[in-house]
Formats: C-alpha cells, structure tokens, sequence
C-alpha cells in the first residue's frame, strides 16, 4: 500500500507538470495572437502617429513576456522530465 500510495504521489507531480506546462503554453500562444493583431492594428495606422507608438511599446512589452514565458517553458520541460523520470525509476525499483 505504501508503495501505491508513493506511485499516486509522483503520478501527481507528473500530472501538476503537466498542465503547468499547458497553462504556460497556453498563455503563450494568447500572446503571439495578440501580436499579429497589433501587427495587422499597426498596418492601419501612420507610423509617426501615437497609436502606432502605443502598439510598438506594447509589442515590445509582449516580446519581454515572450522570452520570459520560453525560459519558463524550457525549465518546465525540464520540470517535467524530471517528474517522469522519477515514476519511471520508482517503477523499476518495486519488487513484486
């Protein structure tokens, strides 16, 4: 039972890796279609206009979050492996 009961917990880990991993790809997905919106937004504006400053320091703000989100990403990634990697061993080591 003990041993069941550690497999549901690292199953756990593995599944909280998972949609943490989700949610932030999710999110970042929201943000790259913001950014063709603004991009298509900004084609309709003059270039010297203020709109079209308001959408490029707002695009520029989106990239910030953007590299921030992908190094997020890439250590959930990792996060995740881990989590797998643990249950995968924890497997092998029970003896039946």
């Amino acid at each position: 039972r003990a041993a069941l009961r550690e497999l549901a917990s690292l199953r756990a880990q593995v599944t909280a890796s998972q949609q943490a991993l989700g949610d932030a790809q999710q999110g970042r997905a929201t943000l790259v279609a913001d950014q063709a919106r603004i991009r298509e937004n900004m084609s309709a504006v003059p270039d010297d206009s203020d709109l079209s400053r308001r959408y490029l320091d707002e695009l520029s703000r989106q990239e910030d979050r953007l590299a921030e989100l992908d190094a997020s990403i890439e250590r959930m990634r990792g996060a995740l492996r881990d989590a797998e990697l643990r249950v995968t061993e924890y497997v092998r080591s029970l003896s039946l």
